[in-house]
């Protein structure tokens, strides 16, 4: 199989070979948990695993400029 085969589903983003496009039923999101750096997604049938995507900004002393919230620091001393 190569990449030219896969495809993504524009409204859910699984991935697909193309051959399941036609058959694809996009389904929501029931229940959700994170364990380690995983995501685990329920549609109440059965559980999809996602990988967490690490921060942009892994500097403690700044605040990400998409944050609205700021970083507050341990006490340095």
């Amino acid at each position: 199989m190569t990449n030219a085969n896969l495809i993504r589903c524009i409204k859910c983003g699984r991935h697909l070979i193309v051959e399941e496009l036609e058959s694809h039923q996009c389904k929501h999101v029931i229940d959700y948990r994170i364990r380690d750096n995983i995501l685990w997604l329920s549609d109440g049938e059965r559980w999809y695993p996602r990988k967490l995507i690490s921060p942009k900004n892994k500097h403690p002393l700044t605040t990400p400029k998409d944050s609205t919230e700021p970083n507050f620091l341990k006490n340095l001393n």
